[in-house]
């Protein structure tokens, strides 16, 4: 005997929080009890909506799914419920009136954004911080935008009537519906706000368009053949535009300007930064340069009438330590193995002089022969090798000690 469909007590009424309800079928599925109720408030996922959440009777409520007009409820596994059994149910109130707030204003913005010139809206998203609605046709400007923004505002502030109608699909033609979905039931559900928009809709909204509260739209990008445009309704645009304003009066405080100069200074500073690193990253190659030349003329020759390098630097910019080793091997007869920390990995180069000081010495063999000992990878040529490992400097160090360079950078060593 089949199921009877489950009533939807918030298709009358939104702001229904609290039901009794009978069970009239249950079923144990593998991770939770499923319930079927005479009638329900709990909206279930659909028209880019997400679903409501809640308790029924003791327990929190698990998911909710719908199957040809019968709405199942889920429930912890050990919960124990039988047909007949009656329980109350609890709409999660913030959650629903978010939703609510988010779903009436995607209808009032659609509506705006064609009387403002703007494309269909051809699907809608409530998402968990902001919702995007994706719009047919040309691409939406700021002027365009802010019409629509603006004929919207002035729809919630008008404070209309919002009606809903349950009608025959017959009758559909007398009404001046935005679009038709196409879904073919045999009664429909038609939201009204009232001298401003008709839609076919089976979620949750205001019972007058003051209820929505403001409607902002935080920007729009190309997605696929539509344009996605994202926005924020109620609770969630007034918290937005705070956070904005506590951040926008924070950092003009703190800089001594008016927040509108903020875009002003903002690319002054950039200009300063970038002008700042600019010149340190200067002011360390050269104090790479004048430490390589130092290292060189302080060692001398040494056996067999070469200078050899191995040095660890965790202070220095990999920039800095290849302008040292470059000028250290740059005097003729030298050998380098230089090691630093940036960005919390090691890094790695070997250099050699040129003509080459050991026959067939080869600064890309002596690093991944390095390498191969500390972990890591990398690459060069035969004058000069760079590459990075992980950040285990001790065991770098203690190796680097005892390291046979000559030997290192030869072939098959």
């Amino acid at each position: 005997m089949g199921i009877s469909a489950t009533e939807r007590l918030h298709r009358q009424d939104s702001f229904l929080l609290n039901f009794q309800a009978e069970v009239v079928a249950v079923e144990a599925r593998a991770e939770r009890l499923e319930l079927a109720l005479d009638q329900s408030a709990f909206y279930v996922e659909s028209g880019g909506q997400p679903s409501d959440q809640g308790q029924l009777g003791e327990w929190p409520l698990l998911g909710l799914r719908e199957v040809e007009g019968v709405v199942w409820h889920g429930v912890d596994r050990e919960a124990r419920i039988a047909p007949g059994d009656c329980l109350e149910g609890r709409v999660d109130a913030p959650r629903r009136r978010d939703h609510l707030e988010q779903h009436s204003g995607q209808h009032v913005l659609s509506a705006a954004c064609l009387r403002a010139g703007l494309g269909d809206t051809v699907s809608f998203h409530l998402g968990r911080e902001e919702s995007t609605i994706d719009l047919a046709g040309a691409e939406p400007t700021r002027a365009s935008i802010a019409a629509a923004l603006r004929l919207a505002n002035d729809c919630v502030l008008d404070d209309l009537p919002v009606r809903v109608h349950e009608i025959e699909r017959s009758e559909l033609h007398r009404f001046p519906v935005r679009k038709d979905p196409g879904v073919q039931h045999d009664v429909l559900r038609l939201i009204e706000i009232e001298g401003f928009d008709w839609s076919l809709c089976g979620g949750t909204h205001a019972r007058r368009s003051g209820e929505i509260g403001p409607i902002h739209v935080l920007g729009w990008e190309k997605n696929k053949a539509a344009w996605r445009v994202r926005f924020l309704v109620g609770h969630r645009a007034l918290a937005y535009l705070g956070d904005v304003q506590h951040l926008l009066d924070a950092t003009a405080r703190a800089h001594s300007i008016h927040w509108r100069a903020i875009p002003e200074s903002m690319r002054g500073w950039r200009e300063e930064s970038l002008a700042l690193a600019k010149e340190v990253r200067r002011l360390r190659l050269e104090a790479g340069e004048r430490e390589g030349e130092r290292l060189y003329r302080a060692q001398g020759e040494g056996q067999g009438g070469l200078r050899r390098l191995r040095l660890w630097l965790p202070a220095a910019t990999m920039d800095e330590a290849r302008a040292l080793s470059n000028r250290f091997v740059g005097g003729g007869g030298a050998l380098a193995l230089v090691g630093g920390l940036e960005a919390g990995r090691a890094f790695w180069m070997a250099a050699r002089a040129e003509p080459t000081p050991i026959a067939g010495w080869r600064a890309d063999v002596a690093l991944r022969n390095w390498l191969g000992k500390v972990g890591g990878k990398g690459g060069g040529n035969e004058r000069f090798a760079q590459g990075s490992g992980a950040a285990e400097a001790e065991e770098h160090l203690r190796a680097l000690h005892t390291l046979d360079l000559d030997r290192l950078g030869l072939p098959g060593d």
